[in-house]
Formats: C-alpha cells, sequence, structure tokens
C-alpha cells in the first residue's frame, strides 16, 4: 500500500510591478526637451530681435500720435488743457493701445509655437518614440503646452522695455498695466493649449496649424461677427415713456406764448421762464424692437480683447458711473479700454435698463461699476473650448491606437 507523499509548497516569487514615472518628473522631461530644441534655434533669436523693433516702433509711433492729439487740445491762450477733468493720460492710452497691439500680434506668435508641437513630431516619426517610454499622453501635453507658453512668454518679455517707453509720457496707471501684462500673459497661455491639443489630435502639420489659426480667428473676429448677426436677428420689445412739460410749465409756455404775440418786440428775444424748462414722466408708453444685447454679450465675452478691457481696464471715473446712456463710450475718462469695458456692460444690462422713463416713474439707469464683470465668462468660454480641444487631443495619444489615419508615419 503506497502512502501519499505531500510535495512541497514554494513561496510565489513576487510579481515585478510596473516601472512608473512620477507626473512631475514626465512634464519636466519633455518640457526640457521641448525648450532645448526651439533654444538651440537661430531663427529662435531673429524672430525675438524682430518683434523687439516691432514693438518699440509701434509704441514709439502711437506716442507720437498720441502726445499730438493731447497737444492740440490744449488752450492757447491759457495754457489750460480742453480735457474733461478725470481724463485718462496720454501715457495710459499710449499703453493701452501699444498692449492692444501686443495681444493681437502675440495671438498670431503663439500657434506657431503650439500648432506644430505633436503633429510634427509624429509625422517626423519621433512621436512613437516618445510613447514607447514612461511617458504618459498627459505628461506630454502639459510638456508641450508649458514649452510652448514660455517662448511665447519670452516675446512679452522682449516687449516690456518697449512697453515702459509709455512711462516717459506720464501718468500710467501702474496697476492697471500690470494687470494688463498678466491677463495678456494667460490668453497666451490659452491660445497655446488650444494649439497643442489641436496638434495631438490631427496628423498633418499643416492641417494643425491652419485648424489652430481658425479657432483663434473664431475668439477674435468670429466673435464679433456672431455677435453683429445677433444684433440683427435676436431682438425685444422696450418699453418707455417720454419726458413731458408739467401742468405749470404748459401753462407758463401758453401764456408766454400770448404775451410774445401780443408784443413781439418785447419778448422775441427773452428766453421762456425758468419754470417752463419743468418736465415729468409721461404716463403714455411706446414699444419698439432692439437688440436683445443682454442674451449673447457672452458671446462677445470670449474675445481676448474682450477679456483683457473688462479684467484690466483703470477704474471707472464715478463721473461715467451713473450709466446713463452710450454718450460716454470711447469718452476721455474712460480711455481705449475703459471705453470697451462701458460698452460691453452696457449691452450686459440690456436696452431696457437704458430706460429713464416709464409709466409715469422716473428710473434710474444702473451703475456701470455695479454690473457683474463679464471677463470671468469670457474665460470660462475659453477654458471650456480648450478643455474640449485638449480631450479630444489626449484620447489620440493614448497607445495602443486601435485606427490610424491613412499615411501616418509610426516610427
Amino acid at each position: 500500500m503506497s502512502t501519499p507523499t505531500q510535495t512541497p509548497t514554494r513561496p510565489h516569487a513576487p510579481t515585478p510591478s510596473a516601472p512608473r514615472l512620477g507626473h512631475l518628473d514626465g512634464v519636466g522631461t519633455i518640457f526640457s526637451l521641448e525648450l532645448r530644441q526651439r533654444l538651440r534655434s537661430r531663427g529662435w533669436y531673429v524672430m525675438l530681435g524682430l518683434w523687439f523693433v516691432v514693438v518699440l516702433g509701434v509704441t514709439l509711433a502711437v506716442g507720437a500720435a498720441v502726445r499730438s492729439s493731447y497737444t492740440s487740445s490744449v488752450d492757447p491762450e491759457t495754457g489750460l488743457s480742453l480735457m474733461p477733468p478725470g481724463s485718462v493720460g496720454a501715457g495710459q492710452i499710449q499703453f493701452e493701445l501699444a498692449i492692444a497691439f501686443v495681444l493681437g500680434f502675440g495671438s498670431l506668435i503663439a500657434p506657431v509655437f503650439a500648432a506644430n508641437a505633436i503633429s510634427g513630431d509624429r509625422a517626423g516619426g519621433t512621436l512613437a518614440i516618445v510613447q514607447a517610454t514612461l511617458v504618459t499622453p498627459g505628461q506630454i501635453l502639459w510638456g508641450k503646452w508649458l514649452a510652448a507658453w514660455v517662448a511665447s512668454l519670452a516675446f512679452l518679455v522682449a516687449a516690456l522695455p518697449s512697453l515702459a517707453v509709455a512711462a516717459f509720457s506720464g501718468e500710467l496707471r501702474w496697476g492697471s498695466c500690470l494687470l494688463m501684462l498678466l491677463v495678456v500673459a494667460v490668453e497666451l497661455g490659452v491660445l497655446c493649449a488650444i494649439g497643442v491639443g489641436i496638434s495631438a489630435g490631427t496628423s498633418r502639420p499643416l492641417f494643425s496649424i491652419l485648424a489652430t489659426y481658425l479657432v483663434v480667428a473664431a475668439l477674435g473676429l468670429g466673435t464679433l461677427i456672431v455677435t453683429g448677426v445677433a444684433a440683427m436677428t435676436v431682438h425685444e420689445n422696450v418699453r418707455s415713456s417720454q419726458m413731458e412739460p408739467t401742468p405749470e410749465a404748459s401753462k407758463a409756455m401758453l401764456e408766454w406764448d400770448e404775451k410774445m404775440s401780443a408784443d413781439p418786440e418785447k419778448y422775441a428775444d427773452l428766453p421762456y421762464p425758468p419754470e417752463a424748462d419743468d418736465v415729468r414722466c409721461g404716463t403714455e408708453v411706446t414699444e419698439w424692437e432692439a437688440p436683445a444685447t443682454e442674451r449673447f454679450t457672452w458671446l462677445l465675452a470670449a474675445n481676448p480683447f474682450v477679456v483683457l478691457a473688462d479684467a484690466a481696464a483703470p477704474p471707472l471715473d464715478p463721473v461715467l458711473q451713473d450709466g446713463s446712456g452710450y454718450a460716454y463710450f470711447a469718452s476721455p475718462q474712460a480711455g481705449i479700454l475703459g471705453s470697451v469695458r462701458m460698452g460691453v456692460r452696457q449691452m450686459q444690462a440690456g436696452p431696457q435698463s437704458q430706460v429713464t422713463c416709464l409709466e409715469g416713474k422716473v428710473l434710474t439707469p444702473p451703475k456701470l461699476s455695479e454690473q457683474a464683470p463679464v471677463w470671468p465668462v469670457g474665460l470660462g468660454v475659453q477654458l471650456l473650448l480648450t478643455a474640449a480641444i485638449v480631450g479630444w487631443g489626449r484620447r489620440r495619444l493614448v497607445t495602443p491606437a486601435g485606427h490610424l489615419a491613412s499615411g501616418t508615419r509610426v516610427a
């Protein structure tokens, strides 16, 4: 009879854990590689030099035009300025125009650094080598974006000496100027993220560059066009009443007309009595159609220039805070960016808010300073669009890829 034998058990060998790379280490690796590649290019420094010269030339030209305008507004006899009290100084106007130029041309430069960041590697066959390492798709996107953003910020830094020329014109509001620089830096980061996301989602470098410029144009020029179309198609009924003379004023004018008819030589050149100017809000209501601007202001708020103006323009002068209509738009007290902010906030309030007389009641228009800022809405729209594009690009970087476009080079 055989006895069963017990097979000795061996301890299980430890399962080798998959190698890991810290998130920041992966992002830093991609960032350093991408930035070194850019810094090795001689054309990079040539572009910086040309950019400095162009911005300096624009700033000097704008400054000369602004100073000439302010000089012509001085009374030659008294030497006193004819500008309204509280007007924005020449230096501030010069800086605002120059920073708007930097944002406009920066919107053209930023896609250059971002739109080819990943699609160029994919076309050259080097992206597959990077994907075969421990680097994740998210780390590739973060690293490429940081490198593109830093490259675009270098152009903003190169423009600082030229922008400082505006200080020689005097009356700069330094807090507002620093905030403008911060907003421009954020906008360049958003545009770079859009370019990197499109670059990750496309296979052809040329297509990614064109698509990025189309999205940038949609945020800049496209928002203006869509807002104009909406103003012509989206309307609402506005109700208001007219101001009319009080009974006392009507009686005074009637008596004055009778006296002038009786003795025209005596009363023809004399003004109406003061009580004839008394008016009140009438009860008759008139309705008409006006653009419902409060419904589509969020579209215009996504414009990078509107975000810059609403977030960084100098505080409103107390004279302009009553919001009593569009007469103050582009006034000297508001400045360039301040005028843009006033116009957008008046659009946000809607046409009904500008009515001062309705059903016998005198209404007070809302103060523009009390209107909710629109730049968080505009920046939020930009970030949502950027997140959707980056998310789409990240899915295209996940390996193994289930499907590749025809003609795509892997390695």
